[in-house]
């Protein structure tokens, strides 16, 4: 495929944005401000500043949570080794209540937060105010998975390749760990990429989890992504709430990074694919507006697609759904719902031996190919991607191999071995020169891993020399994050 060059004034491009975008733009959307939030702890160190404290909120949580459920665990458990499979123990005879017990823990922190609140905030409106947050966090559904993130902190170790808030990962792990046949595959085969304090950490978090579920065999799946979605809803509720604290903090400065990243030329043409939940098509008339205000209404911009592949926060909103439908280029039921944010595995990680994806493995149903179909996300994607584009941007994302399903498909799509389709990755440059090297190798070595593992897909082609290839023809560029103003 060659693209058409032959307009110099005309740019077509598709920007791919993961969750660094928000965090450029101040936005607290790390899993680990969610469990802050979550738990109790972002409101502990407000507390904690206005009672002039340097007590660290988290820590603090953390260890008390980790000494109660290490000797729970003892005394439960026990120093021998008692890993239940689905068979060999009746999960109601046993002693072990793992989930009310961590609920119970949980709860008993917010009452502690609670009674500071009533006692020690002498200023009537901050005290107002904590109280309001406190309650609408002591309403949160709690999920078994806040259990089980709970137990991954307490028990990994902090030099883990996976850690306790790498929410999709442990994701996989955990339910391989419950639903996959431990006659067959070890524990040490399930908690590979996983380092534990001790070996009774160890034992303690594969019991615990295994624990948190007891329904049957055939039903733990199902009852393990409805507690997800539980989970879920949850953080999609924590997005919209700090998106809605201060909408003009985050909108402009997402419209003018948004902007930086794009290749502006006379015509503009532009596609996004956002793995975020927040920026979503209900803001694109802001966006048009603030392009046109910046430019004088000299530059033309269409945005051809935007898509939230992941679903997008407000989904339960009537007017942000209004906004979003409003955007569409096709009629749309009024009645269709807006796809929810979901998390989710790959494909890859669950092939079987041959290299063959089945639905017969029981992790299927988590598997982001699934719950993308399963949540309708196509309902708010009236477009398809350009034919063409002259560059391809990738700002604020992991490049987590969770999300190789989607690059491939991209990278196929645009033919990026014969094509002149060019590629830009953006690395966070820190504040100082050493972070700032040290961020971009790393981002370099994501961006090798991926296109590697792409090339290597490619029949009848030399796919291993793919990044060599893209940096002899000047297609492949790592560029530091563009600057914004707040």
């Amino acid at each position: 495929m060659t693209l058409d060059y032959s307009n110099n004034n005309l740019t077509r491009q598709l920007i791919v944005m993961g969750n660094g975008f928000d965090l450029q733009c101040g936005m607290p959307t790390r899993y680990q401000d969610f469990f802050d939030y979550r738990f109790g702890i972002s409101l502990q160190y407000k507390i904690n500043k206005y009672l002039e404290s340097n007590s660290d909120a988290r820590t603090e949580f953390y260890e008390t949570l980790f000494q109660k459920l290490y000797s729970y665990l003892t005394i439960t458990v026990g120093p021998k080794q008692i890993i239940r499979t689905s068979s060999s123990i009746n999960t109601t005879e046993e002693k072990l209540k793992i989930i009310s017990k961590t609920q119970s823990l949980t709860k008993k922190y917010l009452l502690q937060i609670k009674n500071q609140i009533t006692n020690n905030i002498k200023d009537p409106q901050l005290q107002k105010n904590f109280f309001i947050e406190w309650e609408t966090i002591s309403s949160i559904t709690y999920s078994k998975w806040d259990t089980i993130f709970l137990l991954a902190n307490c028990f990994l170790s902090e030099d883990s390749i996976i850690q306790w808030n790498d929410v999709e990962n442990i994701i996989l792990k955990i339910v391989s760990i419950i639903l996959l046949d431990n006659k067959k595959v070890s524990s040490d085969d399930l908690t590979s990429d996983l380092t534990f304090k001790s070996n009774s950490s160890k034992r303690y978090f594969i019991f615990g989890v295994r624990n948190c579920f007891n329904e049957s065999k055939n039903k733990v799946a199902i009852a393990m992504l409805n507690q997800l979605r539980i989970f879920e809803e949850n953080f999609a509720d924590y997005i919209n709430k700090i998106r809605a604290e201060s909408p003009n903090r985050y909108y402009r400065p997402s419209f003018e990074l948004l902007t930086n990243l794009m290749h502006v030329q006379k015509e503009n043409i532009l596609d996004v694919l956002s793995f975020n939940y927040s920026l979503d098509k209900g803001c694109l008339d802001g966006f048009r507006q603030y392009f046109d205000n910046k430019y004088n209404n000299q530059n033309l911009i269409t945005i051809n697609s935007w898509s939230n592949i992941h679903g997008v926060a407000a989904y339960k909103d009537d007017y942000e759904k209004g906004q979003i439908l409003a955007q569409s280029t096709k009629t749309i039921g009024k009645n269709i719902q807006l796809p929810a944010p979901i998390f989710g595995i790959d494909n890859h990680d669950i092939l079987s031996p041959d290299n063959n994806f089945t639905f017969d493995d029981p992790r299927s149903i988590f598997t982001k190919s699934f719950r993308l179909l399963d949540n309708h996300v196509n309902n708010i994607r009236t477009k398809t991607f350009q034919k063409n584009v002259d560059v391809i941007t990738f700002f604020g994302h992991s490049l987590n191999q969770a999300d190789y399903s989607y690059f491939e498909s991209i990278f196929d799509q645009y033919d990026i071995f014969h094509s002149n389709v060019k590629l830009e990755f953006y690395y966070y440059p820190g504040n100082d020169e050493v972070t700032a090297k040290s961020n971009e190798r790393e981002v370099m070595k994501n961006v090798v891993k991926l296109l590697t593992s792409y090339g290597n897909t490619l029949a009848n082609e030399h796919g291993e020399n793919i990044v060599n290839k893209l940096i002899l023809e000047q297609r492949l560029s790592v560029l530091p994050n563009p600057q914004i103003n707040y």
